[in-house]
C-alpha cells in the first residue's frame, strides 16, 4: 500500500496522497513489532472489542512471530515494511523540497550542496525543529512543508530564526515558506497543533473510533463502553516526551478507562470502536 500511495505522491503531487502515507506509517508500522522482542512482528492487526496482539489470530495461537521460525504468508511484508521507515520523508522538483512526514532525519541534496536536518520526538510532541546546512554561503531553496488534514490551524505556527511568521496554515495543503534563500544554521520551527477527533465508520455514524492528530487511540477496556458524543470529555494526561500519550474518559455508566496510541499497545487488551450518544 505504501509503495502505491508513494507513486501517486510522485505523480501527483496530491497532499491528500501524503495525509494517507502517515496514517498508514504511523498506525500500521509502528505497532506491528514487539519492542522487546525484535524482529518478532505481528501477523494480523486485531481491530476489535477486546482483542490483543498476542492472540490476533486462530482463536490466540497466532499473534506475534519469531525471528526464526515464523514465515506466513505475510510474514516477509511484515519485515519488509520496517525498511520503510525512512522512506517518503522528503521530496524534491526542481528548486523545492517537500517535507511530507516528521520524522528525526536528514535529507542531504547533494547535486544542490542543501542538507535539511529534522529533529522531533513528533507526535509526542507537537512542534519538528529543522537546521539548514550548505557549503555556500547561501543558497535558493523553496521550503514546503505539508500542513495535515487534523492539524488545529489557529493554534499552530511556523518560526524561521525565531520569527514568527504570518502564515495562513490551511489543512491538507503544502505552505511554501516566504523565504527562498537560505544560510547554514538557519532555524525553522513547526509547531502542528492536534486534537482528539472521532472518526465515524462507513455505514453507522455513532460508532468511531478515536485520534490524536493522525494517530488512532486504543481504549484499554474489554468491552466497547458508550461514550458521550462530546469529544472533549476525552482528557489528555500530560507527561514528558519521553513517555508515551496517555488519554483519559469516563463512560456514560462511570466506567473510567485510558487510552494509548494503538502503536504503543504490546500485550494490552483493548478495544478500538466505541458507540457514542
Amino acid at each position: 500500500m505504501l509503495r502505491l500511495i508513494r507513486m501517486l505522491i510522485q505523480w501527483t503531487g496530491d497532499v491528500t496522497y501524503a495525509n494517507s502515507y502517515e496514517r498508514i506509517y504511523v498506525n500500521s508500522i509502528w505497532g506491528t513489532q514487539d519492542p522487546n522482542e525484535p524482529g518478532h512482528m505481528l501477523y494480523s492487526y486485531p481491530l476489535g472489542e477486546g482483542v490483543s496482539k498476542p492472540t490476533s489470530v486462530g482463536g490466540g495461537a497466532i499473534g506475534y512471530g519469531t525471528q526464526f521460525d515464523s514465515f506466513w504468508c505475510c510474514y516477509t511484508t511484515a519485515i519488509d515494511q520496517w525498511t520503510k521507515m525512512s522512506d517518503s520523508i522528503y521530496f524534491y522538483r526542481n528548486l523545492s523540497i517537500y517535507v511530507n512526514l516528521f520524522v528525526s532525519s536528514e535529507v542531504n541534496w547533494t547535486e544542490k550542496e542543501f542538507i535539511l536536518q529534522q529533529l522531533t520526538s513528533f507526535p509526542r510532541v507537537s512542534t519538528t525543529n529543522f537546521t539548514i546546512n550548505t557549503s555556500l554561503d547561501e543558497i535558493l531553496m523553496n521550503i514546503h512543508l505539508r500542513v495535515s488534514s487534523w492539524i488545529v490551524s489557529n493554534e499552530s505556527w511556523i518560526e524561521i530564526n525565531h520569527i514568527r511568521q504570518e502564515i495562513n496554515l490551511i489543512p491538507s495543503t503544502y505552505i511554501q515558506l516566504p523565504r527562498t534563500s537560505w544560510k547554514s544554521n538557519d532555524q525553522i520551527v513547526y509547531n502542528m497543533e492536534m486534537k482528539i477527533h472521532f472518526e465515524s465508520i462507513n455505514d453507522n455514524s455513532q460508532l468511531v473510533s478515536i485520534l490524536y492528530g493522525p494517530i488512532v487511540l486504543g481504549g484499554l477496556i474489554n468491552q466497547a463502553k458508550d461514550l458521550s458524543n462530546d469529544v472533549n470529555l476525552i482528557r489528555r494526561i500530560h507527561r514528558s516526551s519521553s513517555e508515551s500519550l496517555l488519554f483519559e474518559t469516563t463512560a456514560l455508566d462511570g466506567t473510567i478507562f485510558q487510552f494509548l496510541p494503538l502503536y504503543e499497545i504490546v500485550n494490552q487488551t483493548y478495544t478500538v470502536y466505541f458507540p457514542i450518544r
